[in-house]
């Protein structure tokens, strides 16, 4: 019986290991078509990046490079002045652990409070530390809506938005469930979108 459970296992561990080689070869091999894809859009238009934690799974320094190279321009706990309102960024909520870690002061402190400032963020549980500095919206994303269930029960208890819009202290947060996926490439009741968000001033 024990030999059984250790072949089972075995045998698991071995279709584990080939399914990520696959979709890791796919991505490969996928890149150059999709960065000349992203070259396109990314010139027609100012397009800015935050790291997201996947970034800080395998060396974020050459991904940062990598959309750099796409004409993306990351916000790196940085803010930049656009046509009527600041647009800030911060490196991911998990960035720490990589010597990397959000600065919301630095994104957020010392600007004109007169100017509407939107922030980037790729966790919507970092809307608490903006919404203490006084951000007007959070963008965030993608939480892949959950992808799908029951791994969406945990997103739901981590994030305090999982998609759509949403309020965090009392500050707007818009979190898109995005057009990808993380890990098996299935999403369940979690479609994914591509979100166009016009801002009006009143």
């Amino acid at each position: 019986m024990r030999l059984l459970v250790a072949v089972l296992l075995l045998v698991t561990l071995l279709i584990v290991i080939g399914i990520h080689w696959y979709l890791l070869r796919r991505l490969v091999l996928d890149t150059t078509r999709r960065g000349a894809s992203a070259r396109k859009w990314a010139t027609a238009a100012i397009a800015y990046f935050v790291t997201g934690n996947h970034e800080y799974h395998s060396g974020f320094e050459d991904w940062i490079a990598e959309v750099r190279s796409l004409g993306l321009r990351p916000l790196r706990n940085e803010r930049v002045e656009l046509d009527g309102l600041d647009l800030a960024g911060v490196n991911d909520a998990t960035a720490g652990s990589a010597g990397d870690p959000p600065d919301y002061d630095r994104a957020l402190a010392g600007r004109d409070t007169s100017r509407p400032v939107v922030l980037l963020a790729h966790q919507p549980i970092q809307a608490h530390e903006a919404a203490r500095r006084g951000a007007d919206l959070q963008i965030s994303g993608p939480t892949h809506g959950g992808q799908m269930w029951p791994f969406s029960l945990v997103i739901a208890a981590q994030q305090p938005v999982v998609a759509g819009l949403g309020r965090v202290d009392g500050m707007p947060v818009y979190v898109s469930r995005g057009a990808g996926f993380w890990g098996p490439p299935v999403r369940v009741c979690a479609p994914p979108d591509i979100t166009l968000i016009e801002l009006r001033t009143r």
